[in-house]
């Protein structure tokens, strides 16, 4: 274990460096999807878990170069603007957990409004608390300037980091049960791993700080976390900010998901928006067509009026008017094969055929099915009853 903690003593500016790179992946590829629109209310908060991992990425990027003496030139006042800039920005990335992990359980609630104020509230409350904790600290304490620093650090991760990073891994985790809703469980589990390395990181990561001379910190610190385990603290939290990225990374691809199903819907939509318009078109054609016909009917039938009429017109004489009038109806009408009008002088006395088309004689030659005898037949009965009646041959 010896040999394991010499080792990372030698190496620990790799592992800031990987530290800082995965907070720092994690956070731009948070960003590069933030600009989606999506349904899920993860999409409108994690804007500010992209913040976390930019700032918190390259707050460890200068702890790493701190380690490797870049800073160790820097006059009084130079450290002094540089180690402010250093906590302010830790301070900051923290708070930007604590919104994030308001706003996304707000939103799950359908109260976006009410979690924006007051994730701001409460982000600004634990601020404060912290600046007024340094300013007391300082006053009570009157410590050197670096463990001044360190005190500082110290309480930023109490008062922030730890209530920032629950708070994040609580919302990451009711969200999972959105995805799970709309049958994705593998990105569902992804966020539930992601949660449980938040809790990891935000709990025993924050918990083993820098030794100070404030408590806890004086006892329970990244020397006894070392000395436990054999490797350091930093370690630790630079594998669970890997896990998170990996994990956070493979969620996002959620949103891919969702905008291929969104483009699924989209043409299926104007499919069946074309479907309907041919269908539409289809039956204003047949209507068309049926108005044709009927109109064409109606000429039909205005022309044998009109040529009826002027039958009449032109001649008084019974029997020819009635074998004209049968001849016009027979040339104009479709699929009829032959025709006869059949009179009754006066009640009880036979009727009279006056007028007949489509047959040649009483006796033999017949054009279609239904014969002369048989339609003459045809029409005693009809007159005898007053029943429609037709011949079927």
């Amino acid at each position: 274990m010896a040999e394991l903690s010499t080792f990372f003593g030698e190496h620990i500016d790799i592992v800031y460096f990987f530290y800082g790179l995965a907070f720092f992946s994690m956070g731009l590829a948070i960003w590069l999807e933030s600009r989606r629109s999506s349904e899920f209310h993860l999409a409108g908060a994690m804007v500010f878990l992209a913040g976390f991992g930019l700032i918190h990425g390259m707050h460890e990027w200068f702890d790493m170069f701190i380690r490797m003496g870049k800073f160790d030139d820097l006059s009084a006042e130079g450290a002094f603007l540089f180690n402010g800039m250093r906590l302010g920005e830790l301070a900051l990335s923290f708070a930007m957990l604590v919104i994030f992990g308001i706003r996304l359980i707000f939103s799950d609630r359908n109260n976006e409004d009410r979690g924006r104020t007051f994730s701001l509230l409460a982000a600004g409350a634990l601020t404060a608390f912290w600046l007024v904790s340094v300013v007391l600290t300082r006053w009570i304490y009157n410590p050197d300037p670096a463990a001044f620093v360190n005190g500082a650090d110290v309480l930023a991760r109490y008062i922030i980091g730890i209530p920032g990073a629950l708070l994040a891994a609580w919302a990451i985790y009711l969200e999972q049960r959105a995805l799970r809703a709309r049958a994705m469980p593998d990105f569902g589990r992804a966020l539930i791993w992601a949660a449980a390395a938040l809790v990891l990181y935000g709990l025993v990561g924050q918990i083993f700080v820098t030794p100070s001379f404030l408590f806890p910190a004086n006892i329970v610190n990244a020397t006894l976390f070392l000395e436990w385990f054999g490797f350091p603290v930093q370690f630790f939290r630079a594998s669970m900010a890997v896990i998170m990225a990996l994990f956070v990374i493979r969620a996002l691809q959620v949103f891919e998901v969702e905008s291929r199903q969104r483009l699924a819907l989209a043409n299926e939509a104007r499919l069946k928006a074309q479907e309907t318009a041919l269908i539409t078109q289809e039956k204003a054609r047949q209507e068309t067509e049926q108005l044709n016909q009927e109109l064409q009917t109606a000429v039909q039938e205005l022309s044998i009026l009109y040529e009826l009429s002027r039958n009449l017109a032109a001649t008084i004489d019974r029997d020819t008017l009635l074998q004209q009038t049968i001849n016009k109806i027979f040339d104009s009408l479709p699929r009829i094969g032959g025709g006869m009008i059949m009179l009754r002088e006066k009640a009880g006395r036979p009727l009279e055929l006056v007028a007949r088309t489509g047959y040649q004689s009483r006796d033999g030659l017949q054009l279609f099915d239904c014969s002369y005898t048989q339609a003459f037949m045809l029409g005693e009965h009809v007159a005898n009853t007053g029943h429609l009646a037709w011949c079927d041959g």
